[in-house]
């Protein structure tokens, strides 16, 4: 049986990363997050009426949160574009407005 996006969501786990030296030149020397798309639709929650939020907003903000050199931009977006999918399905919890 196919996983809902909502299921999907949930069961994934962040990850933090040491920045190898071969990626250090373009990076820095740190640690880089894997985020879970839980925290990515927290933050998206909080956000007020229109405020502007983009990706690398959402990257700055689990950064500090975490206490991390830098967010990993395609994991961002990926699960970013799961929590849309599953809002639109009806699958997730919705902000009361």
């Amino acid at each position: 049986m196919k996983k809902s996006w909502r299921a999907y969501i949930n069961n994934v786990e962040e990850k933090i990363h040491t920045i190898t030296p071969e990626w250090e030149k373009k990076m820095g020397k740190g640690k880089i997050l894997i985020p879970k798309p839980l925290d990515i639709e927290r933050i998206i929650k909080r956000t007020k009426k229109g405020e502007l939020l983009t990706t690398d907003i959402i990257r700055e903000c689990l950064a500090k949160e975490k206490k991390v050199l830098l967010t990993a931009s395609a994991p961002t977006k990926i699960y970013l574009k799961h929590i849309c999918i599953s809002l639109r399905r009806g699958n997730g919890a919705r902000k009361k407005e």
